[in-house]
């Protein structure tokens, strides 16, 4: 599928400087799956320890 994104550039240029070998598209997809894997993990724990 392809989408436009507007990046804030200086953080994109941050993200890639981290790994020389990645393409924005693979850095959009890891940010992604990371974004959504942290999410699951907090959703548990505060079902598990409520506030």
């Amino acid at each position: 599928m392809i989408t436009q994104f507007n990046i804030n550039d200086t953080l994109l240029q941050e993200a890639l400087a981290l790994d020389d070998e990645i393409t924005v598209d693979a850095l959009v997809e890891t940010a992604l799956r990371e974004y959504i894997q942290r999410r699951k993990r907090l959703k548990v724990v505060t079902v598990l320890v409520p506030i």
